[in-house]
């Protein structure tokens, strides 16, 4: 079992992707500022 909640690891999750990708990502990178928006990112780049 985690020591973190769900919100935890998405926060986590989305600040580790603004830190090291966010050069890479470019303009993308607001798509983690909107609501869905690691959903979002996620759909445009892995799917």
């Amino acid at each position: 079992m985690s020591k973190f909640n769900g919100d935890e690891v998405r926060q986590r999750m989305v600040q580790f992707i603004k830190t090291h990708y966010a050069s890479t990502l470019g303009k993308d990178i607001e798509l983690l500022d909107q609501p869905g928006g690691l959903e979002k990112l996620h759909k445009k780049y892995c799917l």
